[in-house]
Order: C-alpha cells, then sequence, then structure tokens
C-alpha cells in the first residue's frame, strides 16, 4: 500500500488516500465523493475522458530514517 495525491482538474487541493496502485487510489477518491467507484464517477458527469488526476506520494526512506525521494540514500 502506498499513498496517492488525488485531485480533479481545476481543484484548488488534493486528497490523499492509501492505496495498492493508482487505479484504486482513484476509485477510493471517488468512493470518498459518493461515487461507487471511477466508473460510475465518469458515467454520471458525462465524462469520456476523466478529469481526475493522481499522483504517487513518495514515504521516507528506511534506511536514513526521513530522507525523501529528492534525496534518497538508495538512489
Amino acid at each position: 500500500m502506498s499513498l496517492f495525491n488525488v485531485w480533479r482538474h481545476g481543484a484548488a487541493m488534493k486528497t490523499t488516500v492509501i492505496a495498492g496502485n493508482c487505479q484504486q487510489a482513484v476509485d477510493r477518491f471517488c468512493q470518498r465523493h459518493g461515487y461507487a467507484d471511477h466508473a460510475e464517477y465518469c458515467r454520471q458527469r458525462r465524462l469520456a475522458q476523466t478529469d481526475i488526476h493522481v499522483q504517487a506520494v513518495y514515504a521516507p526512506c528506511q534506511a536514513r530514517g526521513g530522507c525523501f525521494a529528492g534525496d534518497c540514500c538508495l538512489r
């Protein structure tokens, strides 16, 4: 499981969800906003192409106990 930032195009804020992959993160985001899943979200909003964006959030590096993706000691 990983953290993902998910948001609608043009939104002022991102929602962080925990999920196994990007698609599951989008489904959980849609569920949090009252839809059964991403497919229902697109159907109800009559979208041919989604307006939802997803971005992985990188967890701290375990080897140093706190470095982040930008300066990870495992690279």
